[in-house]
């Protein structure tokens, strides 16, 4: 029996038909396709009883009722099933009979250790109590109102399904349902499922002990025409049709047929017409006889004794069963397990199918709860009603708002259901900042190599007249166990990395150190082992093969492999979609040809990889690394600076523009290579099976190779500046702007800010640039729209009082990501962070540089590195709140404490406290105006100032653009904390800068140098500041920006502003002479004017001072909408 032919057979998926294979036997096929001379001989068969116990004894029941009485008299059925998938049917005359069925489960099977059932009185009470009181059989009932608890119910639907569709696909008379039943329940008891359950073994199996033997069902298909030996009549050899394998009768490879009389008889000498009968003009007659008898019987497919349902209602394949008039739509009868089935003529079932084959939580690993502690779990499928006819819940963006609820299996066997806010909470909950699943190794406990490990004698090479090791790892796998349990198959690289001082000591132990890929490293890890163990307290985890609970296949038969047993064909549409997209990057070479002088031969491979939304995506990437010979300058790429795009959007909303982002598609694809590569087609993927061996010259940017990034920057560069008419901004030089002018005929500048594919635009009449770019290179669908993230912050339009609109950002989208992380590591270690977390720091007299608690272990080191760089990523994306918190615990990276975590626990607790804070793009200016006396107004001293800096002159640079639009005010905050860190004494530099009102820049960071006073370090303050505002005017300038005189900075130091300000002044300490001396020749020149401020307005003392809630909250207020 072939694979191929059990698939067909059985109605299965080949996936299926080739794992059953390997773990049943068939013994006893038959292979006799002559006449029928004589009866057949057949073997004892002998079943077993026994009383059975562990998981898998606990048997779930319900009565199945059908809308007709069978051939044989039958009403209903009584369902036995556990959790391995085994199930038994026992049609019965009426549902008082159930206990003949417990009784008949017992002989078949054996004692079950505990019987659930629902509260039907026929169960509860009478002979069915009695009997399992009789056999020590431990009843469990179900919560009333709650059906789901039965797991009898889904064996119920996927019986339902698996009969529907044998008899629709062959039109069995409906009164055969319950040998359809049965024989559904027959097949799905030895079929080998990819289930987490079954490991790779059938429920037959697992329930029983032993292996199934399948010879009587590897010959006939479902309602077959068959010969069958009837001694009683003349002619001996006689036609029917096959329905099952008998029990109880004969000794074994008996079956079930129904003839001409619609008789149901059990004989084991049976055979398959052969394809000769099948194709002679009078067998054709005999079987439209044997059929048309059949059907004066019993009735047809068509119609037959149904009361209930109407006459015009053809289609009654829908109603065989009590409660099937549902009106739901119903399931077409193909079996969930087995999706690849074909498919009938059922529009809608179609879609529920569809839906769920394409739904992306399934095949997910996740840790979930079960048995009092986190373990592995597969999501298998989607829950379905009651009565198995609708999926349950409705998909969301929102997870807390989605209702799907998913049926999960655990390695033990234990099953379960969990709502998708739970799945999603514990899938990002154990993710790196990436979204790969993290794990921690328990054990190396095998090795493999392949026959790309180079071999002992291959394993030196010489080198100017020196032997030398080949250094490599090419060709060997380590199998790892990971502590949840679990184990994989890793690259020796990737452990070496990790883990190299209990790999060089599994190597030795294991006498395969002297192997190429171990000997020429070894040595050294052995030697140096002491330093090893003190180094790897601080190593990095090593990543599981997972990204977001979906494995993540490394090759395309990986890949394949999970799409069969998940049954989709997730990957296999991701791979093709990018082939057809890459297939332009290729120019396949004649023989004679060959590539041209210069070119490297590299290779290219597939990647895959998980997005956000659990969409599967491939990627064709080249082994750009192959190539030495590229030079570092081409090796660039378009990287806009987030300042820049705040500045962008601060302009938009103040000339009144519009904006609009969007996507360009294989980006790379469109601009020619900088470097010369070849491959040789390996497989039939791109060009068909005849391109097998030759060479194909990369004549696009692929992604993978070096100069790709710069090549894509040169060719969007060229046809903004040449066709598209815009000029690079020499300060930022991904930022373009060309002049426009509105309708009205304002004069101002359009800008584009590109980072490598992503495109924005601020413009009257972005659309119109935006389409250009269209012509030239293609827009990914549906990217382009007013923009609600870019470059990972969020941006939304607001409308002030006054009717303009404004801009905010913020880091929301990234945030609720991170607390779900943070919800996580919470549940999963029992931690709790006490307290309200009205501010980041616990307390407000907290040192980080004073925590003297113990040091955290190395899992906890890795987790207090996950969690900071989550929380500098937020203050990249706007969260200025928590800036000095989060820079000040980034000292101790290396060896944390125990301290330390908290505090980085504490501040996520607090984000989850002020979740929804966002900078307002606001471009209202500032009322600044001096109040003091006239003769000391920033004018009147800087007259002076310039006599002593006599060549102080802000300069402007001969090429900056002419300014266009509304002119800007640049206003900057200054601070340090004097001394602020308690070990060192070094001090803390805040700066925060505003346009108008925006904040678009801050800066937080320890000082280099121990100040003496707090008048040094005020200074170094604001040396720092200065530098900042001379760049932020200088982009300005050169994005055509007019600028409202000098910029303002704020100082809540007397001193400092007196020494800069007042010509007359000395300075006494030498040491920062320089910052003195740049901060007076700033001012002189016309480009700054300082101003005291009191500390407690210094909105700069939110980065350099641990504040307490109260004085926090007004520099909040200040920041943030």
């Amino acid at each position: 029996m072939s694979p191929a032919a059990l698939s067909r057979m059985w109605r299965i998926p080949l996936s299926h038909a080739e794992r059953t294979l390997r773990v049943t036997t068939n013994n006893y096929a038959r292979t006799n396709e002559g006449k029928l001379s004589r009866r057949f001989r057949t073997d004892l068969y002998q079943k077993r009883y026994r009383r059975m116990g562990g998981w898998f004894a606990r048997f779930y029941t319900d009565t199945l009722f059908f809308k007709t009485k069978t051939v044989d008299m039958f009403t209903c059925a009584q369902i036995f099933g556990n959790r391995a998938k085994f199930c038994k049917i026992y049609p019965l005359p009426s549902k008082s009979e159930a206990h003949e069925a417990l009784s008949a489960f017992v002989h078949d099977i054996g004692i079950p250790g505990e019987i659930h059932s629902d509260g039907a009185k026929e169960i509860a009470q009478g002979k069915f109590r009695k009997m399992m009181s009789k056999f020590g059989i431990f009843h469990s009932m179900t919560e009333p109102y709650s059906p789901w608890e039965n797991y009898a119910k889904d064996c119920i639907r996927v019986l339902k399904n698996t009969a529907r569709y044998f008899m629709q696909s062959t039109q069995t008379p409906i009164r055969l349902l319950d040998h359809a039943l049965m024989y559904a329940a027959e097949l799905r008891n030895i079929t080998a499922t990819p289930s987490v359950v079954l490991k790779g073994r059938t429920p037959f199996e697992i329930t029983l002990g032993y292996s199934p033997d399948i010879s009587e069902f590897t010959t006939f298909e479902w309602y077959e025409h068959i010969w069958y030996w009837d001694p009683d009549k003349p002619q001996k050899q006689m036609l029917g049709r096959w329905i099952g394998v008998t029990e109880h009768i004969g000794n074994g490879l008996t079956y079930k047929i129904i003839n001409a009389n619609a008789e149901i008889l059990s004989r084991s000498t049976v055979i398959k017409l052969s394809d000769d009968d099948k194709g002679r003009d009078d067998m054709k007659e005999q079987l439209k006889n044997l059929n048309e008898s059949i059907k004066l019987k019993i009735g047809t497919y068509e119609k037959a004794n149904l009361d209930d349902i109407p006459e015009d209602q053809l289609e009654v394949y829908r109603y065989l069963f009590e409660g099937d008039d549902d009106p739901h739509p119903m399931e077409q009868a193909v079996p969930l397990e087995e999706s690849n089935l074909p498919e009938a003529d059922d529009g809608k079932y179609n879609d529920l199918l569809s839906e769920e084959l394409n739904d992306r939580y399934l095949g997910l690993n996740v840790l979930l709860p079960h048995h009092g502690k986190l373990q592995e779990a597969k999501i298998v499928s989607r829950k379905r009603t009651s009565d198995g006819k609708m999926l349950s819940g409705h998909e969301h963006p929102n997870p807390l708002l989605d209702s799907r609820i998913y049926n999960v299996e655990f390695p033990d066997g234990g099953v379960g259901e969990f709502t998708t806010n739970t799945i999603a909470e514990s899938l990002y909950s154990n993710l790196d900042d990436e979204g790969y699943n993290y794990g921690l190794i328990d054990g190396i406990i095998s090795h493999r190599s392949t026959p790309e490990a180079v071999k002992k004698e291959d394993g030196y090479y010489e080198q100017s007249g020196v032997r030398r090791k080949v250094i490599t790892t090419k060709g060997w796998d380590i199998r790892i166990k990971w502590t949840d349990g679990s184990t994989s198959w890793l690259p020796l690289k990737e452990v070496k990395e990790s883990n190299p001082l209990e790999l060089a000591e599994y190597a030795v132990a294991n006498k395969i150190n002297d192997e190429p890929a171990f000997s020429w490293w070894i040595p050294t890890v052995l030697r140096t082992r002491r330093r090893m163990i003190s180094r790897l307290k601080t190593h990095h985890k090593i990543r599981k093969q997972t990204k977001f609970g979906i494995v993540v296949p490394k090759t395309l038969e990986e890949a394949r492999e999970l799409d069969a047993e998940n049954g989709n064909q997730l990957w296999e549409k991701a791979t093709k979609k990018e082939l057809d997209k890459v297939k332009v990057a290729f120019e396949l070479l004649d023989d004679e040809t060959g590539p041209p002088v210069g070119s490297k031969l590299i290779n290219c491979h597939l990647i895959f990889d998980v997005k956000m939304d659990l969409t599967r995506k491939a990627r064709l990437v080249a082994g750009g690394h192959l190539n030495k010979d590229v030079p570092k300058h081409i090796t660039y790429s378009s990287v806009v600076s987030k300042e820049s795009v705040r500045i962008c959007f601060t302009l938009a909303a103040l000339n009144e523009l519009n904006v609009l982002s969007g996507d360009i598609g294989n980006a790379y694809l469109n601009a020619k290579p900088r470097e010369k590569c070849h491959i040789i087609i390996e497989d039939d993927l791109l060009f068909g099976p005849s391109a097998i061996g030759k060479k194909a010259q990369i004549v696009r940017a692929l992604y993978g190779m070096k100069s790709s990034g710069a090549a894509w920057r040169d060719m969007i560069s060229s046809f903004l500046k040449y066709d598209m008419k815009f000029n690079m901004c020499l300060a930022d030089n991904d930022t373009w702007f060309k002049a426009d002018i509105k309708k009205d005929g304002t004069k101002y500048y359009t800008y584009i800010c590109i980072y490598v594919d992503d495109i924005l635009i601020c413009s009257e009449n972005p659309k119109k640039y935006m389409d250009q770019l269209g012509t030239a290179f293609l827009l990914k669908p549906g990217s382009v729209d007013e923009p609600k993230v870019y470059l990972g912050a969020d941006f939304r339009k607001k409308k002030l009082h006054n009717g303009s609109d404004i801009w905010i950002t913020g880091a929301n989208s990234y945030l609720k990501e991170a607390i779900k992380v943070f919800s996580g590591v919470m549940k999963k270690s029992g931690m709790k962070v006490y307290g309200s977390a009205k501010t980041p720091f616990s307390n407000q007299t907290y040192r980080p540089e004073l925590d003297l608690s113990p040091f955290c272990s190395d899992e906890q080191i890795r987790l207090y590195q996950q969690l900071i760089g989550m929380l500098r990523w937020l203050i990249e994306l706007g969260r200025v709140d928590i800036q000095l918190e989060t820079t000040k615990l980034s000292s101790f990276l290396a060896g944390p404490r125990i301290g330390h975590l908290h505090q980085a626990l504490h501040i996520f607790k607090y984000l989850e406290n002020h979740d929804n804070s966002w900078i307002p793009l606001d471009p209202t200016k500032l009322d600044i105006k001096f109040t003091g006396p006239p003769e000391e107004a920033p004018e009147r001293r800087r007259e002076s100032m310039k006599k002593i800096y006599q060549d102080a002159v802000e300069e402007v640079p001969l090429n900056a653009p002419e300014p266009r639009g509304k002119s800007v005010q640049t206003n900057v905050y200054s601070d340090s904390d004097h001394a602020g860190d308690k070990v060192t004494r070094r001090s803390q530099t805040g700066i925060m800068l505003f346009i108008n009102m925006p904040l678009v820049y801050w800066f937080s960071k320890r000082q280099n140098t121990v100040e003496a006073s707090t008048f040094g370090s005020e200074y170094i303050a604001v040396r720092i500041a200065i530098e900042k505002i001379k760049a932020l005017r200088y982009k300005l300038k050169m994005m055509g920006v007019p600028l409202d005189g000098p910029s303002n900075l704020f100082v809540d130091n007397q001193s400092v502003v007196k020494a800069s300000m007042n010509p007359e002044s000395t300075l006494s300490k030498k040491h920062v002479s320089i910052a003195y001396h740049l901060t007076r020749e700033s001012f002189a020149a016309g480009f700054v004017n300082l101003f005291f401020i009191v500390s407690k307005d210094n909105l700069a003392d939110l980065l350099t001072k641990v504040l307490s809630h109260g004085d926090r909250r007004e520099i909040f207020r200040c920041l943030f909408w």
